[in-house]
């Protein structure tokens, strides 16, 4: 029996949310490995998967104060 994956969201808004069903074999994911390691990778996958539904993109920047720069 395979093994399957949901990975859903939803926000305050009703009907924004998404949900989609995946197999491990689909992600990638080797069934044998240990607990630890699959919930690494799905938690990336997820992560992933999310940002590619809203179609988004970030990042951080930090500067110093311009007071601060000699």
């Amino acid at each position: 029996m395979k093994k399957i994956i949901t990975f859903s969201f939803s926000t305050e808004y009703e009907g924004s949310g998404e949900e989609e069903v995946f197999t491990f074999e689909e992600l990638g994911i080797d069934e044998n490995m240990k607990d630890k390691e699959i919930e690494k990778v799905l938690d990336k996958l997820f992560h992933d998967w999310v940002w590619d539904k809203f179609n988004i993109s970030g990042g951080i920047i930090i500067t110093k104060d311009k007071d601060t720069i000699k």
